[in-house]
């Protein structure tokens, strides 16, 4: 049986078992529902994406991606110190001159280190307690401004809908909405794809104004099942005002309404990082999140206060590196989640 935690997804999905992965080599490129991956955090699912390859280690696997010399591993949350360090060998062996870990989370760093990687925080993860989450207070008057314009002024309303359903509308409003962007490539290891093909247990969210779809989000699984996270989010150019906001409201509610206690809206990259966290590369990543150029290439501060209207939980995110944490570092990170292309 697999680790708590991780499951494949012929599992999630209930799908007759695959051919075992025994002799299989280290490395070897597994089709996505054959791969084992974390459910102890929504980005467990960022494993699933296409052209990844896999470790394998008593049970216990790790995808990757390779550039070059440089291995990125993805969706690792919750993964042992024994895997990963099984990992790093393999790599080194093959190698790589440069192993990447992301995203961890703080419970996720004593596994890294002892593996034998150094970690230095990336960003925040904004989540909402869907036990507690209202629009009602003080705090929330912004958001429910938007609500109400969106509801009132332009109709919109939010369903969930079946991937046959949406595909055709929201495969041309994803397009349209990568091309309105200054930073028009998806963040393909930050961000999943919308996964239409191949949709697995992703779930798709609209919201339409007349039947016009307007904006989508998938929501992936996570929280060991007990929560499930925000993956992508596309709005069409012309939207309205507050199509999105009622969207992810939406979701929230239909979540906790089926008894779900946490939802992830995501890592806001450097939000929350400065010298405190390296005496170089902190400065580097704060002028690039509070900086016109760094928003040029992302749009840091305009994603952290989107984020921010729900009044979310904030935890810091880290990246993982061996040998060490570094210019280089920093920058194939970026580039692998797709900034510098």
């Amino acid at each position: 049986m697999p680790p708590a935690g991780l499951r494949t997804l012929r599992n999630v999905l209930g799908l007759p078992a695959a051919v075992r992965a025994r002799g299989r080599p280290r490395g070897a490129r597994l089709a996505p529902e054959d791969r084992q991956i974390s459910t102890t955090h929504p980005t467990g699912y960022l494993a699933l994406e296409p052209g990844l390859f896999s470790h394998h280690h008593e049970g216990d696997h790790v995808h990757y991606a390779l550039s070059g010399r440089t291995a990125f591993a993805v969706g690792v949350s919750g993964i042992g110190s024994q895997t990963l360090s099984g990992f790093l060998r393999s790599r080194r062996r093959q190698g790589a001159n440069r192993v990447l870990l992301f995203p961890l989370f703080g419970a996720d760093r004593g596994a890294a280190v002892e593996a034998g990687f150094e970690t230095i925080r990336v960003g925040q993860e904004a989540s909402l307690d869907l036990r507690t989450f209202s629009t009602a207070g003080a705090p929330m008057a912004d958001l429910r401004q938007m609500l109400n314009r969106a509801e009132t002024r332009y109709g919109i309303h939010v369903c969930e809908e079946e991937v046959e359903a949406i595909v055709p509308e929201a495969s041309l409003l994803h397009a349209r909405w990568l091309q309105s962007r200054a930073q028009s490539k998806t963040m393909g290891l930050l961000v999943g794809s919308p996964g239409f093909s191949r949709p697995g247990a992703r779930r798709y969210f609209a919201s339409r104004v007349h039947n016009k779809l307007v904006a989508f989000v998938t929501v992936v699984p996570g929280y060991c099942g007990r929560g499930a996270g925000i993956d992508v989010l596309a709005r069409d150019p012309e939207a309205p005002a507050g199509a999105m906001e009622r969207l992810l409201v939406g979701v929230a509610q239909q979540l906790a309404g089926e008894g779900l206690e946490r939802l992830s809206l995501g890592c806001v990259p450097l939000r929350g990082v400065g010298a405190n966290d390296h005496p170089l590369l902190g400065r580097i990543m704060k002028q690039l999140h509070d900086g016109r150029f760094g928003n040029l290439l992302f749009p840091f501060r305009g994603l952290g206060h989107f984020k921010a209207k729900f009044q979310p939980e904030w935890c810091s995110v880290y990246l993982g590196a061996w040998p060490q944490v570094d210019v280089l570092t920093l920058y194939d990170g970026c580039s692998l989640w797709g900034l510098f292309r």
